[in-house]
């Protein structure tokens, strides 16, 4: 064995009490990372690997993971490594076995390398101000309070956010500086909880997307979110899809999307807005230039509804360019005067009317498809000619 495979064996077995890496020549580094264990203790590994090949070892050779998708982690293998990492000791936490110290100082070794995180389960309900104070890239948080892998042990106890969780979750969001996107699906989340949410709602300036779909929220709630989203709201994505609003809250998000200018993007999905609360939602799309997606699919929408539609589709003042129908109750006798609509309709390229009550052998949905693709090439003739 040669002297310099030597040195780079001894330096790689005692890299952790002696982290010299910056002292080695550049061209020898490669032989010392080749041998680095996976399984370092990251508040060393942090601050002085910064190889890419080390840190796709560590996460191919050393977790096994094989749902490495660096197009979500910055297309950055340190970063998927942190970010995976740290969604994995906040999952497992238990209080029992770790201290909360030992947890914190991990979190501060990772905290140059997290920007976005997904945790689906969050046993140990921690104070999340371990996250906020010490995570000060943190952009995007998903957070689901429930059990994976429950198998026969149900307990109703373990699922969904508790008042401290809310009440913790809301001071972080008052005092965040970087959050822009944050998702709180399946919590059961009812309007009491987000009443207290939005308390940190209200004063923080940086989230612009909101999903707090798969919840309890029912027209009260819609109440209690207009306060965000009046005319000097910030969000620009809305998700409530799957809670319990029904007509009143449809008349309400009309009221709001009717004042509303930052919203691009509003997904009422799987609710009972009915005729009227989808026909109130398309009334006040009439006079809003900015929404330019929206889900209404599985709302029982049917002829009244579609009869205001028709009146939204013929206007210049819509931007609107993506819209969901699918899964309600619109029928044959509904489709002509839509498709009428949709043909004076130049701005809409994206239009699902799929599992509606239109018969099999009906045209219309092949005739919808040729005027979106219509209208998909004029836009995109239109912007080459700028």
């Amino acid at each position: 064995m040669k002297l310099l495979e030597k040195c780079a064996k001894v330096i790689a077995a005692n890299f952790q009490k002696y982290p010299v890496i910056d002292g080695i020549p550049a061209h020898h580094r490669s032989k010392v990372i080749s041998q680095l264990a996976t399984d370092m203790d990251i508040t060393i590994s942090s601050k002085h690997i910064h190889s890419e090949e080390y840190w796709k070892r560590c996460c191919v050779e050393g977790k096994k993971w094989t749902n490495c998708l660096l197009s979500e982690h910055g297309f950055n293998w340190k970063q998927l490594f942190f970010e995976k990492n740290l969604q994995d000791l906040l999952e497992t936490y238990d209080v029992k076995l770790q201290t909360q110290d030992s947890l914190v100082a991990k979190i501060k070794a990772s905290q140059d390398y997290i920007f976005s995180l997904s945790i689906t389960q969050l046993l140990a309900h921690p104070e999340l101000g371990i996250l906020f104070d010490n995570l000060r890239n943190l952009s995007s948080l998903s957070l689901t309070y429930g059990v994976k892998r429950l198998r026969l042990r149900y307990n109703r106890s373990l699922f969904g956010m508790k008042l401290s969780d809310a009440e913790s979750l809301a001071i972080c969001i008052q005092k965040t500086q970087s959050l822009c996107h944050l998702s709180l699906q399946s919590n059961l989340l009812d309007d009491d909880l987000l009443e207290i949410l939005m308390v940190g709602l209200k004063a923080n300036n940086t989230i612009t997307h909101l999903d707090v779909s798969h919840n309890k929220i029912t027209d009260l709630g819609i109440q209690i979110l207009s306060s965000i989203l009046g005319k000097d709201s910030l969000l620009t994505t809305l998700n409530l899809c799957n809670n319990q609003i029904h007509s009143e809250g449809g008349r309400m998000l009309g009221h709001i999307v009717n004042d509303n200018k930052s919203l691009t993007s509003l997904n009422v999905r799987l609710n009972r807005l009915g005729d009227q609360g989808g026909g109130a939602i398309f009334q006040a799309l009439k006079k809003n230039n900015a929404l330019t997606s929206c889900d209404m699919s599985s709302n029982s929408l049917g002829y009244e509804a579609i009869m205001v539609l028709e009146g939204l589709l013929r206007t210049d003042t819509s931007r609107l360019r993506y819209l969901d129908l699918s899964s309600n109750d619109i029928t044959d006798d509904d489709t002509d005067g839509l498709v009428a609509a949709l043909k004076a309709n130049k701005r809409l390229v994206s239009f699902d009317m799929r599992m509606n009550m239109v018969s099999k052998d009906s045209k219309v949905p092949e005739e919808i498809n040729k005027l979106m693709q219509r209208n998909a090439r004029m836009i995109e003739q239109k912007n080459k000619t700028k």
